[in-house]
C-alpha cells in the first residue's frame, strides 16, 4: 500500500468497473445509474509529521482540525453502492499545510502525481475523478454532489 509506483486509483476503478459489469444487468430498468461525489473529514488530530497534513475545517464541529478531506467517487443503481475512486486532499493553500510533501518522491511517479493532486482544489479533483470514471466506461446518467461542489468550472 505504501508503494508510490502502483496506481491504486486506477486499480480500484478497474475492479469496480468489472463488478458493475456483473451487477448492472441484474438491476431493474426503471432505476438510474448515478455517480456520487462526497467528501469526509479524515482527522489526524494527534499527528505532527504526516506528509501533507493540513488544517481542515470540520463542518460538524465548526472548527479547524488537523487532517485531510477524503474525496470519494462512488456508483449507485439505487440499491447498490460501489466506491470507484478516492483522493485524500490536503490544502491548496500553502499556509494551511502543516507538513509539506516529501522531496524524495519523483514527481513523475504515481505517488508524485497523487501528492500534486492532493494539493489542488476539490472541484478540480472532482472533475479528474469523473473523467477517470468516464474513461473506464462506468455507466451513469447523473452525477450527485453537495451544493458546495457547484461552481462554474464543475458545471461546464
Amino acid at each position: 500500500m505504501n508503494s508510490s509506483s502502483i496506481n491504486w486509483r486506477r486499480f480500484t476503478l478497474q475492479l469496480a468497473s468489472t463488478v458493475i459489469g456483473k451487477i448492472e444487468p441484474l438491476t431493474q430498468e426503471n432505476l438510474r445509474n448515478v455517480l456520487i461525489v462526497d467528501d469526509s473529514l479524515f482527522s489526524r488530530a494527534r499527528s505532527k509529521k504526516v506528509e501533507l497534513l493540513a488544517k481542515v475545517f470540520d463542518h460538524v464541529a465548526h472548527k479547524y482540525t488537523k487532517g485531510f478531506r477524503m474525496l470519494t467517487l462512488g456508483w449507485s443503481d439505487g440499491n447498490s453502492f460501489l466506491p470507484l475512486s478516492q483522493c485524500l486532499l490536503s490544502s491548496a493553500e500553502h499556509e494551511n499545510r502543516l507538513q509539506e510533501a516529501s522531496s524524495d518522491i519523483d514527481a513523475r511517479s504515481n505517488g508524485g502525481k497523487l501528492r500534486k493532486l492532493a494539493q489542488t482544489k476539490a472541484t478540480s479533483v472532482m472533475l479528474t475523478l469523473l473523467k477517470d470514471a468516464k474513461a473506464a466506461d462506468i455507466p451513469a446518467k447523473y452525477v450527485l454532489f453537495d451544493t458546495w461542489f457547484c461552481s462554474p468550472s464543475s458545471l461546464l
